[in-house]
């Protein structure tokens, strides 16, 4: 008899403790910043290839404008090693929505922009986002877009990382919809 009250309390200390080591946030492991990583591409005009250089420091002075956008997000299946991630484009015309989708070639993509044609750029842009997850079940959301002294585009990103993610790679497009006249100065889009 007593040996049976042994292993009830020794088997109601180890769900207890099973119970208790699930709800205890781990400190092991990478650590991940709920901001993408700063980065820049020069972007004036659409490039062949997307290129990104990281920022010494986020931009915290200057002139600092809102600007109001739309934004439509793209999760694929594809994902591209030799990218850096994320990757920011700007894209003004359809011919560089052309070179830009050819280069992912991600049919996916294509599809979702098919809608944005030469009638659409006469008054509008896109800011195309791509930023590969270790897992799709991560998430990534447009916070705010802001000019810095009319010449950067900043846009915020929040980045949500699944508590229980898979183990697919995911390519993530972020399409942020503009008006043209506030980009018209810009040189350089940067995420945050």
């Amino acid at each position: 008899m007593k040996q049976n009250y042994f292993y009830a309390i020794t088997l109601i200390c180890v769900i207890i403790l099973l119970v208790v080591v699930m709800f205890i946030p781990t400190t092991s492991g990478p650590q991940v910043d709920p901001i993408v990583t700063p980065t820049a591409t020069p972007t004036a005009t659409p490039t062949a290839t997307p290129t990104a250089t990281p920022t010494a420091t986020p931009i915290n002075s200057g002139h600092i404008v809102p600007i109001e956008f739309t934004s439509l997000y793209v999760k694929t299946s594809a994902s591209f090693s030799s990218m850096l991630s994320p990757s920011v484009n700007i894209i003004t015309d359809g011919i560089g929505l052309k070179k830009y989708t050819s280069m992912y070639n991600d049919e996916q993509l294509k599809t979702n922009v098919v809608e944005f044609d030469e009638i659409y750029f006469s008054e509008k842009a896109l800011i195309i986002i791509a930023i590969q997850e270790t897992s799709s079940s991560n998430i990534n959301n447009v916070v705010k877009v802001v000019k810095v002294d009319d010449k950067v585009i900043l846009c915020q990103i929040e980045r949500h990382i699944a508590l229980v993610g898979t183990s697919d790679m995911a390519m993530n497009y972020i399409i942020i919809q503009v008006d043209n006249k506030d980009i018209a100065s810009v040189e350089t889009a940067i995420v945050e």
